[in-house]
């Protein structure tokens, strides 16, 4: 796939979205999908980043830029996969059928997948190129699990990306109380084994016909 049609899919995934949210509201009134939006958006932002990061990577003597913008790179990267999640809103409701809340979800779930994928793909081809395959299995590994930890923060610790900077302690003592007292929370471990056994099995599938330099 060539580099201007691997652009593409996410502009394409993205207006599909917007335009069946945009339905849903003409139709019903409601706006409580508009939340996908903002979700999206954040989703985009690790995407964002993956261009200025790599840029930095190449040039010398800029190990702190690379640190900073990377440690921001990977804050945001789980938002693209969690928006997986979002189907735990999924239920009947009277204003709209239920197969149609399916598809957005799905919609805007996809977009954060491929999201997620085009940026981590970009990053991991160039570690392999420049550092060879072993530190970009330890990459890719360690960037899924990251990914999936991240995913549960999210959703059951209610934590932000943003957190890390705005309440960096609270947001560290919650990790370490969750992993020292395993027994109370089940689905960290559950959760993240999971989503890195799906993460990594599609990324897996898809890194080759989702590479833009293949």
């Amino acid at each position: 796939m060539n580099k201007s049609k691997f652009k593409k899919i996410p502009v394409i995934l993205t207006a599909m979205a917007i335009l069946l949210l945009s339905m849903r509201i003409a139709y019903t009134g409601n706006i409580m999908f508009a939340f996908l939006i903002w979700n999206l958006f954040l989703a985009y932002i690790p995407y964002w980043l993956t261009k200025p990061l790599l840029k930095t990577m190449r040039e010398k003597n800029r190990k702190i830029s690379v640190g900073l913008l990377f440690m921001a790179w990977m804050a945001f990267l789980p938002n693209a996969p969690y928006i997986l999640t979002d189907l735990f809103h999924l239920r009947p409701r009277p204003e709209a059928p239920i197969w149609f809340d399916l598809i957005l979800i799905l919609t805007f779930a996809m977009n954060g997948l491929v999201l997620w994928f085009a940026s981590v793909i970009r990053l991991h081809n160039f570690i392999e190129i420049r550092y060879g395959i072993m530190k970009g299995k330890i990459f890719i590994s360690s960037t899924i699990i990251l990914s999936s930890i991240g995913i549960y923060l999210g959703r059951y610790g209610r934590w932000n990306s943003w957190d890390l900077i705005s309440n960096t302690q609270g947001l560290f003592v919650d990790i370490l109380h969750r992993l020292t007292h395993p027994l109370s929370f089940p689905a960290l471990y559950g959760m993240t084994f999971t989503f890195s056994l799906f993460l990594g099995t599609a990324y897996f599938v898809l890194r080759h016909p989702l590479n833009p330099k293949s």
